[in-house]
């Protein structure tokens, strides 16, 4: 029995990528059909960025509060260009609807928390194969514990990226030894943060001092070995300047381990996308399932395209020519 196939695609990630290249945004749907022209038809859903996560900004008022900031840093041509391409990509997802995909667009629920809870209904079912269309390697949580479930580096050419190549590549082999890797690291692009002075470096060495006695251990556990790691580097750190005679606050040292032990557990709270709706509220849950019971269209027709394109987003014949080739391999 042949396998289904499902295709979950990063549409932000992918268009924000032809943006930065200077390429209209339609030439996401010629981006898919390159990535899946040697792969059998299946099911692709689309998932769209609508707004920031509300359950993540319950708990962190600051995630990716500082991108509002760098936007005011661009010069007055970059912001008209970055509104642009966020009014097109809406306008994109809007025109989505009329192709035969199903569209995941819930506002204040991110598209890899959408992607990754269809992922979990399917994994590690034999007559299932997924494939996530994206080049945040944030999505490897849904590949790690899984052999059914795997990667397209929308960046490399399309390099498949399983759980075998991620065990070897990252050193991981479980979700939550991902989540706590994470939650030392941080993360600037969503501005988490962890604590002063971790770099990567030295967050690999503190994952690695936590998993050496014990193959699971608790929170709690983890905190004690953060603490334990932490205590080490501020005394060496001061013993460091004390010997080069160099003044030294001692309240740093608590402020430093008390600011690592909120965010870790800040970062543990929010760090894994959802497996589950348990986090939606009732209208995004109501939303989610209609996108999912979605009736798709048994034709597409390019006179619809056109005159819809025309109207929304103004590159009618691109758009008719990217998206035909979509149709192909759907």
């Amino acid at each position: 029995m042949s396998k289904k196939h499902i295709y979950l695609v990063d549409t932000k990630l992918i268009c924000y990528y032809l943006f930065q290249r200077g390429s209209s945004i339609t030439g996401m749907y010629d981006k898919i059909a390159q990535l899946l022209y040697t792969l059998p038809k299946g099911e692709i859903y689309l998932g769209w960025d609508i707004g920031k996560s509300s359950y993540r900004l319950s708990i962190s008022p600051t995630y990716k509060g500082h991108r509002a900031s760098l936007k005011e840093k661009l010069s007055d041509e970059d912001k008209e260009a970055l509104q642009k391409f966020n009014d097109d990509y809406l306008k994109l997802a809007e025109l989505s609807d009329l192709l035969p995909v199903y569209n995941l667009k819930v506002d204040g629920v991110e598209c890899d928390d959408m992607c990754s809870i269809i992922a979990k209904q399917f994994e590690n079912k034999a007559d299932y194969q997924i494939y996530l269309l994206t080049a945040d390697m944030d999505w490897i949580h849904s590949v790690i514990e899984t052999n059914n479930v795997a990667i397209i580096d929308v960046y490399n050419g399309g390099t498949v990226i399983d759980r075998e190549i991620a065990k070897e590549t990252y050193n991981l082999d479980t979700r939550r030894k991902f989540t706590v890797l994470k939650s030392i690291l941080g993360d600037k692009s969503d501005n988490i943060k962890f604590c002063h002075n971790l770099g990567p470096i030295k967050a690999r060495e503190l994952f690695d001092l936590i998993y050496k006695d014990k193959s699971d251990p608790s929170d709690d556990e983890i905190i004690a070995k953060i603490d334990k790691y932490l205590e080490k580097k501020e005394a060496d750190r001061l013993a460091k300047n004390r010997k080069l005679s160099i003044t030294v606050h001692t309240h740093h040292i608590d402020m430093g381990r008390l600011s690592a032990r909120e965010a870790f557990l800040a970062n543990m709270a929010i760090a894994d996308p959802f497996t589950d709706t348990s986090s939606f509220s009732e209208e995004q849950l109501d939303a989610f399932n209609n996108c999912l019971s979605r009736k798709l269209p048994d034709n597409v027709l390019f006179s619809d395209i056109l005159h819809n394109s025309i109207d929304k987003l103004g590159y009618a014949l691109q758009f008719g020519h990217k998206a035909s080739k979509v149709f192909k391999v759907l």
